[in-house]
Formats: structure tokens, sequence, C-alpha cells
């Protein structure tokens, strides 16, 4: 499983950028290989699925807290992807008659998140290592939130 999305705006904050701003995957590929594959159509739907469910916690899903007490404890103000929040989604079956079949549908999901947050550090230097990666949609400016590195090569 390799997802590379391409996770850019017309307008993506470059290493001097001083201000987030709103990101948006744009296009996800990923590859699949679960040895032999019976249903090639069935196994393309779950891994779509897969990719819509590692947006979530990838970009949107957060639990909010103040004095101990959760402020999002109903759906109506827990953020979830939309189908509006799928990119344009490429699954590249690998079908090996020669293994036997393996389940695909769910492993996707944990690519997701690594994918985007390399995405994001190709494109701005700002290494993010916590969930959600863009809060509200908005990319957080390096230093400006726990859980980011500026721009560090190794990051």
């Amino acid at each position: 499983m390799h997802p590379i999305p391409a996770a850019t705006t017309s307008t993506f904050p470059n290493r001097n950028q001083a201000a987030p701003v709103t990101l948006r995957v744009l296009r996800l590929v990923t590859a699949v290989d679960c040895g032999a594959v019976v249903h090639p159509d069935g196994l393309v739907n779950q891994v779509e699925g897969a990719v819509m469910m590692g947006l979530g916690p990838a970009l949107f899903e957060a639990i909010d807290f103040a004095g101990g007490r959760i402020l999002n404890a109903g759906l109506a103000s827990y953020r979830v992807p939309r189908l509006a929040d799928l990119p344009d989604v490429q699954v590249i079956v690998v079908d090996r008659p020669d293994e036997p079949p393996a389940g695909g549908g769910e492993t996707p999901i944990v690519a997701v998140a690594p994918a985007i947050a390399n995405a994001i550090f190709r494109a701005c230097g700002v290494r993010l290592r916590t969930l959600p990666l863009a809060p509200g949609g908005r990319v957080p400016v390096a230093g400006s939130e726990p859980g980011m590195a500026g721009d560090r090569a190794g990051g």
C-alpha cells in the first residue's frame, strides 16, 4: 500500500509563510497487494471506502476538551469526512494469482495520514506529528502548535 496524495490547493504554504492555509487532498493513488484477487471491483470499492475512512482522523476528527469536559460530545459538532472531501482516488490492484487471497479492505486506512503528512512536509517543510493534521481544514504554522517540527530533513 503506497498512497501518494497531492495535498495542495491553489496556494500552499512555503517555508517562509507565516499564516496557516487551507488543505484539501486533491488526488490519492494507492496500490494494494492482497494475493489472488477474487473480485477486483469489490476490492476497489473497499479500498476507496478505506481511504475515505482514513481521511477522517488524518484531517478532521478530534475530540475537543476544556476543563475536563468533552466539548463536541455529539455528532453535530464532530467533523467527519463528507463525500465532498473525497479526493480523486486511483486504486492500483496488484493481482498475484500464485498467492492465496488475503484481506485488503481496511489496510489502506493506515497509510493515509502519513502520506498526507509527507506531502505537507514536501510542500512547506513543516513536519506534523499529531492528528488531525489540519484542524478545521487549516495547516498550522511551524512552531505554533504542539506536535510540530520545523524544517528538518530527517523530521
